[in-house]
């Protein structure tokens, strides 16, 4: 009896004491703007459409895991590249079937609806209500007026019972986030006639369509042998695009373009019809449909051959659904092995909480294989202020970098401007295609026509995420995350080609090849997801995380993988960080230059403006490790001058081959020839160039004619005057009595004279070995 009795009390004991387990505090939930003096008041009753409560890993689990990452990414490692499915992910690192059934049995008796539980066993994905979530999580929902809008928010940090104090790390989507497209609408552009010579209102102005981009950023080698063939590019959006928009821009540039699989996650829901004409291109929707296009456009063009995946979504929190599915679903309902996400929302607006979940959340991309590029924002430091506008006093000013793109997991794509203004000429030919790289500087567009913008590329220092062992010797000495980590251009003077029916530019020939133009990082984002699908075929394998070979490559400047970004590439004569430019990323005031936020400056390396530069494409394949050896050829230097009866070498650095190469030339002018000894090219210029008018033995004569004319002439004028005539006469039979054509022994000033004036021509030097084939070009001045 007294056994019975002493059972009975610690039944009583324990039942109690999980009763009475005092609800546990989730830190981190509450973001800063959610303040009483931006509260509008408690909402009524909303539908939440997508929530996730983020479940505990054991220290242990935790350390394996993080082992785990840091191995698959160590070249010699045994779990090098070695990647992991999402349910393999969840069998080794998850959380129990006994955890997760206590998870989810507390939320369905809270009234959710479970819509299911991770592959990785990291996460709970559930619908509901406010007034669900409010009495689960001990909070209210209110609204908040945010920057000119009003966002929906807990008013305090969420609670969990006692009971799953151990097992509940986080829930997601409690608040609302401003999440932007990160680029900037140029004007509408004409097209001449289609051999991508683009002008807008006669005006000159260069954009930069296929071949451009392929030719600035050395694309052509590798494009030869690689397209992205067998790689699927998945673009995270909340939009579909118009069809007939990708069909007509691979028309008017000469390329296939693939067309986009549309994908929808189960959770999620179908945006609906896309815009095709002006009727409904003035809308937040229209600009998600052009962030969609632009994405599609930019990848599938710089790899033609990938498949492009559009995961989309149209609820509440249409890009955390669409992510999660692309992630956790990979290898059974997504294929993307490349996920490209053109948005942005700045870190001081958000949360701890938040940002630890997605930092979880790419690392499991990474684990997987998948690589994930993201824009660095389109406001240049002050990344909260809405781009392309004067400054807003109703968003705040302090310097942040794009939340979204903070892990140390995703490759984040900041912006670069081309430094032509003044040297159009010598980048672009007469009929508008770039002729070469153009050197470059950080994008900055802050000052435009007396207007003063917010508007450039972002990047700074996280204040949630730890600086990555692959940043340690780089940037500012503290210890957070750095972006961004590479750039390409995103100006949006001499932006990028687009076609977009809803805005009268389908580049179609009945509207005179009209086509929109647009910039901002959210362009950089999609050419480096087309470039990767370029490495993953090259390789033959998916790369996952590519920061850690980026960095690499960048440690090495001998190899001219990067264009590195400095004050002398900007054309920056003076650099003052406290005043927008092409050497900064700083913001203007909201009057004048001067008076914004303060951003970084670009430097020899890494900088937190631009990080390692733009990239030569062919360049960063021929040394990405493990990839098939591009066909490559470079000369050294690039320009030479050779006068008549001379000659000049150059070096010849022929990489990738199989075989030796055998070299030829061409385009040399016709009293110009060219040998080679080895890897040694010499250009012999033998004699005058046809059409060349010699002023020497032929030119004699006539000279002395016009000399005795001029004396005849002279006779019967004033003395003086004939002084003059007789000092031109001797001139002129001086000239005459100089020398002929063919006198090698004269100054180089007096052959250059007795020659004609000097002419540049463009050489094309060949290096073939079998089937393979590269080439470079030589600027050759004879005369």
């Amino acid at each position: 009896m007294l056994g019975w009795l002493r059972i009975s009390l610690v039944v009583v004991m324990v039942l109690s004491s999980a009763a009475g387990a005092s609800p546990r505090t989730l830190v981190g939930h509450h973001p800063r703007w959610a303040s009483p003096a931006n509260d509008r008041g408690i909402v009524a009753n909303r539908t939440l459409d997508h929530l996730t409560v983020r479940i505990v890993r054991s220290p242990e689990k935790q350390a394996a895991f993080a082992a785990l990452l840091a191995a698959q990414q160590t070249p010699g490692s045994p779990q090098y590249h070695q990647w992991l499915s999402p349910a393999q992910i969840g069998q080794r690192f998850g959380a129990s079937d006994a955890d997760i059934a206590q998870v989810t049995s507390w939320l369905a008796s809270s009234g959710f609806k479970v819509l299911r539980v991770s592959n990785s066993k990291t996460f709970v994905e559930i619908a509901g209500t406010t007034d669900l979530a409010a009495k689960a999580f001990g909070v209210e929902f209110h609204d908040y007026a945010v920057g000119g809008k009003t966002l929906m928010s807990i008013d305090r940090e969420p609670t969990i019972p006692g009971k799953l104090a151990s097992i509940v790390a986080g829930v997601g989507g409690l608040h609302q986030s401003d999440i932007r497209p990160q680029h900037v609408r140029g004007p509408i552009g004409h097209m001449r006639q289609r051999d991508h010579a683009f002008v807008v209102d006669g005006d000159g102005n260069h954009y930069v369509g296929v071949s451009d981009f392929a030719t600035i950023y050395d694309l052509g080698p590798a494009a030869k042998t690689l397209t992205g063939t067998g790689q699927v590019i998945g673009v995270i959006g909340r939009a579909r695009v118009y069809p007939p928009d990708v069909a007509n821009f691979g028309t008017l540039m000469g390329i296939t373009m693939p067309t986009p699989a549309v994908v929808i996650p189960p959770t999620g829901t179908d945006p609906g019809t896309p815009c095709s004409d002006m009727t409904c291109a003035q809308t937040d929707a229209f600009d998600d449909q052009e962030e969609a296009t632009l994405d599609v456009l930019r990848a599938g063009s710089v790899a033609p051959g990938a498949t492009v995946q559009l995961i989309v979504s149209g609820d509440g929190d249409a890009l955390d659904t669409a992510l999660e599915f692309a992630v956790d679903s990979f290898g059974s309902g997504s294929t993307a092995s490349i996920l490209n996400l053109s948005f942005g929302s700045c870190e001081v607006g958000e949360d701890q909480g938040d940002a630890t979940q997605l930092d979880e959340f790419y690392q499991q991309a990474a684990m997987q294989g998948q690589s994930v590029l993201v824009s660095a924002g389109d406001s240049a430091a002050a990344g909260c202020q809405p781009q392309g506008g004067a400054q807003d006093t109703d968003f705040s000013t302090a310097a942040s970098v794009n939340f979204l793109g903070a892990s140390s997991s995703v490759t984040c794509m900041g912006g670069t401007k081309f430094a032509d203004a003044s040297t159009q000429s010598t980048y672009w030919n007469g009929s508008g295609a770039a002729q070469s790289y153009i050197p470059e500087g950080a994008w900055n567009e802050g000052i435009i026509d007396g207007m003063f913008l917010q508007l450039g590329g972002g990047g700074g220092e996280s204040v949630f995420i730890a600086k990555p062992t692959y940043q340690s010797n780089v940037g500012a000495a503290g210890s957070m995350r750095l972006v961004p980590d590479v750039s390409f251009d995103s100006a949006v003077v001499e932006g990028y080609v687009i076609c977009l029916a809803a805005l009268g530019a389908d580049c179609a020939a009945d509207t005179q090849f009209a086509f929109s133009s647009v910039g901002g990082t959210s362009a950089a984002a999609p050419d480096m997801a087309g470039v990767a699908a370029l490495i993953d075929q090259s390789v033959g394998s998916n790369q996952g995380n590519l920061n850690p070979t980026l960095y690499m490559l960048g440690a090495d400047p001998s190899n001219h993988v990067y264009n590195d970004v400095t004050v002398a590439s900007s054309g920056v004569g003076t650099c003052d960080v406290n005043t927008p430019s092409l050497c900064n990323n700083s913001d203007p005031g909201p009057d004048g230059p001067s008076g914004g936020t303060v951003g970084y400056a670009v430097a020899t390396g890494y900088d937190e403006a631009t990080g390692w530069g733009s990239i030569d494409i062919s360049q960063l394949l021929a040394h990405w490790p493990g990839a098939t050896p591009i066909p490559m050829l470079s000369v050294n230097p690039t320009t030479l001058t050779v006068l008549e009866g001379q000659t000049g070498t150059a070096q010849l650095d022929a990489t990738g081959f199989t075989g030796s190469p055998t070299f030829s030339c061409s385009g040399l002018p016709n009293n110009a020839a060219c040998s080679f000894s080895g890897n040694t090219l010499t250009v012999t210029v033998t004699g005058v160039a046809a059409g060349v008018t010699d002023v020497g033995s032929r030119s004699r004569w006539l000279l002395l004619a016009v000399g005795f004319a001029l004396l005849a002439l002279a006779r019967g004028r004033q003395r003086t005057r004939g002084r003059r005539l007789g000092v031109i006469t001797v001139f002129a039979i001086t000239i005459a009595s100089c020398g002929g054509s063919s006198n090698n022994n004269m100054p180089d000033a007096t052959r250059l004279i007795d020659a004609g004036p000097p002419s540049t021509h463009t050489v094309t030097i060949a290096a073939t070995s079998g089937s393979e084939s590269a080439q470079a070009t030589l600027s050759l001045t004879s005369n």
